[in-house]
Formats: structure tokens, C-alpha cells, sequence
């Protein structure tokens, strides 16, 4: 039995996609008009045609909008590396001017001069699509391509104007004002006037003028004779007038453009002892067992207090799985800060920086901007494996963003630095000629992404951008080789991070070329640490790599303080190992470093210490002491006590109230007390007074009250006042005596201390 194949019906099928070509062709629109023959290749015994010129569609029809999509797509278009050659004709017939090629608008046109002669930005085709892009660039380039021609041409028919001229009048008056236009247009350009290359349909009209002089000369027909006028249809019909290019004479737009702004037991070997170590071997046991309760009390001590910290209020929705551990369904299972707890830590710290970045807001300052930028990229980073779309999560972090406040043009500014330079890094990762694109080209690309207008004076910033834009290409090729691990992939990205951080530098650079405060939207330096804290689970190096970024966004995310708090608590805690780690975890528990900012941004009440060195004099406070001198004093600030802040400017005041004070023990008299002694008769009489420092407990208790400084914008504090430091001096009065000096008046004396400190502000607990 032989099976035959289904015979298909190649006459239907050949019929439909015969009218299915004819309709995609109809749709689309009409090629470039091809230059018409110029006259110097007409015989000179031969009339030149008639000229008819069918008008192209317009390549514009509506307003062009500059979206992040239609911006992305100028920029990742080759439109940088076929314009050159374009541009190489453009420049080959200045300073000649010229009339738009048919189909384009008159603000296109001079965009396009623009950008071929200067590098200005191409911002204004950015909202054509790929297919008239290209329509564009091949109007345009065959358009350039007649005009050469049509110049040539004028320029041989230069020496003949003035005497075709003489003959405008005499032809018919259909055509009179065009001849005549087309002669002046002529004349102006031959005498280099700012005029524009005459039309083909000119230089047709003016080559018939000459033709129509040099017959009647032949004939001695004068300018005004009647018959000249029939020179003039004797070798044919007159070509007939072009129709507007453009919309009108000389390219009127059909459409108008508009500019906008379109992210890681020991077992004890000990051999059985005799009966005479069974004493030693008990000893070692309760002790063993004294520490091992130690431990477990403070361990569940601590994880009682995480638990309250991070898995209540606010702070619950950070730690979804440690908080599913902590919170165990069975009280009678006790929970450890073992390795199923540094498991539900580890998986909640990758997710940070996505918890942050998916709480900051779309909109405010520059500093906001660069904060959401920093989280953005990290969780990025962390959670990508196509790297290769890092570029363009940088820049959609810029076109997303809306300015609000008190500076809109820096954080304007701001916003176009990120969004362009997250587009030149998605140029360089995707595209190969970035080392072949022209000077002027590059130049008209960063002017396109970054919206503004670059002098000459910014060649070298602009230029000092390209290698960056190649080094990131290079360390992304070498991050997406095949890898074997986890372990293997952080260093390679954390070098592609770093790399696009000096590009964003140099972007920010180019960005605020010749204007303030580039300085102030600068990309963290600390972005490749935090990825391989975050990936290898190191919440503590995390939250002291974040303080910058967490100052900016912590009061508008919903980020907690408790949050902070419980990073670095549950970090120690899941790695602790030992009753020292276990300490360690408890001082971690007080607010990271760098919280003294927090205190130029709004009043705080807080816990705070004070170190640094103090000055100033001691009255010395003591039974029987009166009328006492002051006697001065260094020594060094070991303060802890209640600050009352409050932001002034970029500084604050307040005041500070001392609780207590170790460097106390450390304070030094410089000399002797001159006093008054009252004897137990009530008399009084004057002495001088040896005074020591003495240590004691209730020295490290100095309450006292102090006027207080923050140095601008730096965790220095200048700090003046007044304390009491109970017993903290031994004063003697010495008196010569027959067998040697003996001591007249000893005693412990308490001093009241007015005194002037210069110490670092250590922001321990804000409230």
C-alpha cells in the first residue's frame, strides 16, 4: 500500500502571498524621491523635462515624546555608527545651506546639521521607531547626495546668471515669478550670499533663461522684443513648477518634537583518670557545667530579646524566617542560636536589600535619589543572574524618579545623571563599537542622555568616559564566565559593581559639567562590600556599610530603628561561638556607627557617650574648707549621660547631661589650693593645699550638666559646663616640725569641676 503525500495548492498559496506582498507594500511608506537629472547631463541642444517631484509621506506626524523606552532605543540603535558617513557628505558642501529632504520637517532638518557639525544631542528623533530611523537617515543621506550635485551644477552655470537674468521679463507670465525667483536664488548663491542651493526645478528654469538669451543674441533680439517671448516654448513645454517640499518653499515641518525626560566539638581526649585526679576531673566537670548554664542562660536571655526586637511591630515583616524560627509552635522546644538559626538569618539577609529598595520612595531630593539608587542596584546584583541588565536597571531607577523639594535642578540634574549613565553602561554591555564610534558621535550620545549641552571645555571629561564605559565591558565579560560556586561568582561581580561606580563618577562629571554640587550625588563607595557581606550573610559589616544610605531613606521606607537593631543583634547571635562572642553580641545591640547624623536632621533625646580630652579648674569641696581657690586641671572624657540636640543649620545645640565619667580617673591638678581652714574652734586661717588625684568607685559617678556644640557636619562635640566628682581628690596641708614635716589638715575631698571639652559623640541609643 503506497502512501501519497497531500499535494498543497500552489496556485492559492502562491495568489495569497502575491496580494499579501502587495498589501505590506502598499503599507508602507514611499521610498526616498531619487535626485532628478541635473541639468549638465542634459544636452545643451536638448530642453530640460518637465520636473514633476511626488511629495514623500512625512516621516513625523505627531509630537515626538523623548520616554525612557524611546530614549533607550536612540541609544541602543546604530544610529551612532551610520550617521558618520552621512555627516562626511554633510561636511563636504559647508557651509552650504540647503532645503529638508522631502518628508522631513524643518526641525529635523537642522537637527540633523546640528548634530553632523557640531555633536549636538539627538534627543529630537528619539521617538521615531527603528523603521523610520532608518527612513530618516536614507532620506536624508540621498537628499545630501543631490544636493552636491545640484551645487556642481549651479556652480557651472554661475558665469551665465547675470545674462540670463536680462530675459526674466520676457517669460510667460505663468512662469515669470518662478524664473524670476529662480534666477535670484541662483544669484545669491553664486555670489556667496546666505542664500540656499537652488532646487533642480531652479536650475532647470535658469539653464532654459540662458538657452532663450543665447538664441536671441543670435537673432539680435533685444530683451523686450516680441518675438523672445516665443523663444521661450519654441524647444518645448516650460518645466513646470515643484510642488512645496515639506509643506512649503523651503521644507516647513509637517510635524513638530517635543523634548522630556523619558538596578554568604572540640571533644575532649582526656585518657580516664586514676583515684587520684577523681577531685581535679569533678572540679573541671562543675566548672564545665557552670559555664555551659552560663552560656545557655545568656543565650536564651539574648534570643528572648531578639525575638521582642525583631518580631514584633515594624520590624516583623524584615525577618520572615527568622521570625518563623523564633516563634516555635512548641514552648517545649527549646530554641538555639545554632546553625538552623544562622540559616533562616542568612536567607532573610539576601533579601534585604530588595525589603529596602522595594520601601524607598519614587520621589524627593538628590540625596533620596541616591539612596534608592544604592539599594536598587545592590538588590539588583544580588538577585540577578543576567547581569547584563544591571545597566538598565541603573538608568530606570533615574526615569522613575520624580523631583520633589527645596533644589529641583540639582536633583533634576541628579536624575539625568543616573538615567544616562545607566544607559551608557547598557550601550557598552550590548554593543561591539563603542571603540569605533567617533568623537563627535560619543559627544552627541552624551549629550543626548545626559540633556544638556556640552561646551568644547567638556572634551576631556567626556572623552575620560569611553575607557570606563570599556572597562566595564571587559569585567562583565569576565564575570559571566562559567563559574563553579557561590564564592566564585562575588568577587567577580563585585568588581563589575565597582566598575560601573567609576563610571557613574564620570557620568556625574559629564552631567554637571560647569555646575554645582556634582559632588553631593556621588554612588557609594561601599556598593561591592555590602554584595559580599549580603551574599556571604554578614548583617553586621552590612548595617555599617549602609549608614549612609540607611540616613537617607530610613525616615520615608518604614525602616524601623528596631530593624537596625535586630540586623546586627541576630547576626551576632547566629554567629556566636563563644561566651566572649556572646558579650560582643550584647555591646552590638547600641546603634551602629555614624549615628551622630542622625541628629543633624531632626531634635533627638539619646543616650550618649562622650570621648575626647577636657580643661578647666577644680574648687575643692571639703569639711573645714572654705573660700577655696581654683585649682586647674586636665585630664581625658569618658562621659556617658542624656543629650538634648537640636539641627542648626548643618551643626547642633543642646545640652548634655553627665551621669557618669571614667575619664575621672584619668583627670590630673596642676597645682596647689589656696584655701581657708576653719579649726574646730570655729577659727579661720589661710593655707595652702597639696592636692592629689586619688581613685576611688565613686569617682566614675560625675553628674553634671553641659552647654553643647556639633561641629558642623562632623562627629566632634565642644562641650562646656559644670560636674561634681565625689572624692576625687586627697588634699593635704604640710607643716614643718622638729622630726620632720607632719600633715596639719588631711582629707578625701570632692571637687566642683567648670570645665571645657573637645570629644567624638557617640550616638548610642536614639530616641
Amino acid at each position: 500500500m503506497s502512501t501519497h503525500s497531500p499535494r498543497l495548492p500552489i496556485g492559492p498559496i502562491a495568489l495569497l502571498a502575491s496580494l499579501l506582498y502587495a498589501a505590506a507594500a502598499l503599507s508602507q511608506p514611499a521610498p526616498p524621491t531619487p535626485p532628478a537629472a541635473t541639468p549638465a547631463a542634459t544636452p545643451a541642444a536638448t530642453p530640460a523635462p518637465a520636473v514633476t517631484v511626488l511629495a514623500a509621506p512625512p516621516i513625523i506626524t505627531a509630537p515626538l515624546t523623548c520616554s525612557h523606552g524611546a530614549l533607550r532605543s536612540l541609544v541602543m540603535s546604530d544610529l551612532w555608527s551610520r550617521l558618520p558617513a552621512v555627516c562626511a557628505r554633510v561636511q563636504a558642501i559647508e557651509p552650504l545651506r540647503f532645503e529638508p529632504a522631502p518628508g522631513v520637517d524643518r526641525a529635523t532638518h537642522a537637527g540633523l546639521l546640528a548634530l553632523c557639525a557640531e555633536g549636538r544631542s539627538a534627543r529630537f528623533v528619539c521617538g521615531l521607531d527603528a523603521y523610520r530611523r532608518d527612513l530618516l537617515i536614507a532620506r536624508f543621506d540621498a537628499h545630501v547626495t543631490a544636493v552636491t550635485q545640484r551645487a556642481e551644477t549651479a556652480r557651472r552655470l554661475c558665469p551665465e546668471v547675470e545674462l540670463a537674468a536680462a530675459f526674466a521679463e520676457s517669460a510667460p507670465e505663468p512662469v515669470r515669478a518662478e524664473v524670476r525667483a529662480a534666477l535670484t536664488d541662483t544669484a545669491a548663491f553664486c555670489n556667496v550670499v546666505d542664500g540656499f542651493v537652488p532646487t533642480a526645478a531652479q536650475l532647470a528654469l535658469v539653464r532654459r533663461a540662458r538657452e532663450v538669451a543665447v538664441a536671441a543674441r543670435g537673432r539680435n533680439l533685444t530683451p523686450d522684443a516680441s518675438g523672445v517671448t516665443a523663444l521661450w516654448t519654441a524647444s518645448g513645454p516650460l518645466p513646470g513648477a515643484p510642488p512645496p517640499i515639506g509643506g512649503a518653499d523651503r521644507g516647513e515641518g509637517h510635524g513638530a518634537q517635543s523634548g522630556g525626560a523619558e538596578s554568604s566539638a572540640e571533644r575532649d581526649t582526656t585518657t580516664l583518670p586514676g583515684a587520684a585526679g577523681l577531685v581535679e576531673v569533678a572540679l573541671r566537670g562543675i566548672a564545665n557545667l557552670l559555664v555551659s548554664r552560663a552560656q545557655a542562660e545568656v543565650e536564651g536571655f539574648m534570643l528572648d530579646q531578639l525575638r521582642d526586637i525583631i518580631c514584633t511591630g515594624d520590624a516583623r515583616p524584615w525577618f520572615e524566617h527568622t521570625c518563623a524560627y523564633l516563634v516555635a509552635p512548641d514552648a517545649a522546644l527549646r530554641i538555639t542560636a545554632g546553625s538552623a538559626l544562622r540559616t533562616a538569618f542568612q536567607a532573610d539577609v539576601v533579601g534585604f536589600p530588595r525589603q529596602v529598595a522595594s520601601r524607598t520612595p519614587r520621589e524627593g531630593e538628590a540625596r533620596t535619589l541616591t539612596g534608592r539608587l544604592w539599594f536598587q542596584l545592590l538588590a539588583a546584583a544580588t538577585e540577578s543572574r543576567v547581569l547584563i541588565d544591571l545597566g538598565d536597571r541603573f538608568s530606570q531607577v533615574g526615569s522613575d524618579f520624580t523631583c520633589t523639594g527645596r533644589e529641583p535642578e540639582l536633583c533634576q540634574q541628579a536624575k539625568l545623571a543616573v538615567e544616562g549613565s545607566g544607559l551608557l553602561m547598557a550601550y557598552a554591555m550590548n554593543r561591539a563599537d563603542l571603540e569605533t564610534m567617533s568623537p563627535t558621535m560619543f559627544h552627541a550620545m552624551l549629550e543626548t542622555v545626559y540633556a544638556r549641552s556640552l561646551s568644547v571645555d567638556a572634551m576631556g571629561p567626556v572623552e575620560a568616559l569611553r575607557p570606563s564605559l570599556l572597562e566595564l565591558r571587559n569585567t562583565l565579560s569576565f564575570a559571566q564566565t562559567p563559574r563553579l560556586s557561590n564564592n566564585a561568582r562575588i568577587p567577580r561581580v563585585g568588581a563589575l559593581l565597582t566598575a560601573m561606580g567609576v563610571v557613574f563618577d564620570r557620568g556625574v562629571e559629564v552631567a554637571f559639567f560647569d555646575r554645582r554640587g556634582g559632588e553631593r550625588v556621588r554612588l557609594h563607595e561601599g556598593i561591592p562590600a555590602m554584595y559580599a557581606a549580603v551574599m556571604r550573610g554578614e548583617l553586621t559589616e552590612i548595617a555599617v556599610l549602609s549608614q549612609r544610605a540607611l540616613v537617607v531613606v530610613l525616615p520615608v521606607a518604614g525602616l524601623s530603628p528596631d530593624v537596625t537593631r535586630g540586623m546586627v543583634l541576630a547576626a551576632e547571635i547566629a554567629q556566636a561561638r563563644t561566651p566572649e562572642q556572646i558579650r560582643v553580641a550584647l555591646e552590638s545591640v547600641v546603634t551602629p556607627p555614624g549615628a551622630w547624623r542622625l541628629k543633624r536632621r531632626r531634635p533627638m533625646l539619646s543616650i550618649t557617650g562622650l570621648v575626647g580630652v577636657a580643661g578647666g579648674g577644680e574648687i575643692i569641696l571639703a569639711s573645714g574648707v572654705s573660700g577655696g581657690a581654683m585649682v586647674p586641671s586636665v585630664g581625658l572624657v569618658g562621659a556617658l549621660g542624656l543629650d538634648v540636640s537640636f539641627p542648626v543649620r548643618s551643626s547642633t545645640l543642646g545640652f548634655y547631661v553627665s551621669v557618669i565619667d571614667l575619664g575621672a580617673l584619668l583627670s590630673l591638678p596642676l597645682g596647689d589650693a589656696s584655701v581657708r581652714l576653719r579649726g574646730a574652734d570655729g577659727v579661720e586661717r589661710s593655707a595652702t593645699l597639696d592636692v592629689t588625684s586619688r581613685i576611688s568607685p565613686e569617682q566614675v559617678l560625675s553628674p553634671g550638666i553641659f552647654f553643647r556644640w556639633g561641629i558642623g557636619r562632623s562627629p566632634f562635640v565642644f562641650a562646656a559646663g559644670a560636674s561634681m566628682v565625689p572624692f576625687g581628690r586627697h588634699v593635704q596641708e604640710t607643716r614643718a616640725a622638729a622630726n620632720g614635716p607632719e600633715a596639719a589638715f588631711s582629707a578625701d575631698a570632692s571637687v566642683f569641676r567648670l570645665s571645657a571639652m573637645l570629644a567624638v559623640d557617640l550616638t548610642l541609643f536614639p530616641f
